[in-house]
């Protein structure tokens, strides 16, 4: 093989492993981005206990719990519907998903390619051939040291336990209050004016028999009188 054509092949892996390097970055950069703002919008909602936040992922995270609690369901998997709608965003139209895969193939790729370019070169019996090796693994290690310094994994893994405990324990719960409480309203009866009162009724019969008696005592001494008064009279 000639000279220009190894020089043309080594060209060609150093450009893809700079690339790789480049998208590497990107997605630290993105990833970070992406999990810090979701973190704030979480602890405002969490402090300020608003009905939603201002991230639209966790507020259809909220919408999603709050939908399966009104349709009745007994036990909702906050795990599950946590890792879907985050899993469902897209940063420039690709998913997150891909962005997290991104970080990790580019530092094996990186390294791969220098090992490649390397070999052909020593294949090649060219001068400088580890040129290529040693530029891949400065970016591997630059790659490895920023995701380790970043931890965007763990960080996302406490994002996650810290919502998941919140939905669980507070926001659920307190949605099956809410019902709870307007079905007590509406069972309370508001109580009459006119209280009945046993006691008046009692009252009320013995005032009544009261007056029969007397009725009949009086026309009872109105007959006896008027007996008294024909006696008297035939005499």
């Amino acid at each position: 093989m000639k000279f220009s054509n190894y020089e043309q092949i080594t060209w060609i892996l150093q450009t893809a492993v700079v690339i790789f390097f480049g998208i590497g970055l990107l997605s630290l950069l993105f990833l970070g981005i992406r999990i810090r703002y979701f973190q704030k919008a979480l602890k405002k909602w969490m402090k300020e206990n608003r009905r939603l936040s201002k991230d639209p992922v966790l507020d259809h995270i909220i919408k999603t719990c709050k939908f399966y609690n009104e349709k009745g369901q007994g036990e909702i998997n906050t795990e599950a519907v946590i890792k879907a709608n985050y899993y469902k965003q897209k940063i420039f139209f690709i998913p997150i998903y891909y962005w997290e895969q991104f970080i990790s193939k580019s530092e094996i790729l990186s390294l791969f390619l220098g090992l490649l370019g390397t070999f052909i070169l020593v294949n090649g019996q060219m001068d400088n051939a580890f040129y290529p090796l040693i530029l891949s693994t400065g970016a591997f290690i630059i790659l490895v040291l920023l995701e380790t310094l970043f931890s965007l994994q763990e960080r996302k893994r406490i994002l996650f336990a810290q919502l998941e405990e919140y939905l669980d324990n507070s926001y659920i719960p307190g949605l099956h209050k809410i019902p709870l409480a307007s079905e007590i309203l509406k069972e309370e009866k508001t109580e009459p004016l006119y209280m009945h009162d046993p006691l008046s009724d009692q009252k009320g019969t013995k005032d009544s028999a009261g007056n029969e008696l007397n009725d009949k005592e009086i026309e009872w001494i109105i007959r006896q009188f008027s007996r008294e008064e024909k006696k008297s009279i035939n005499l």
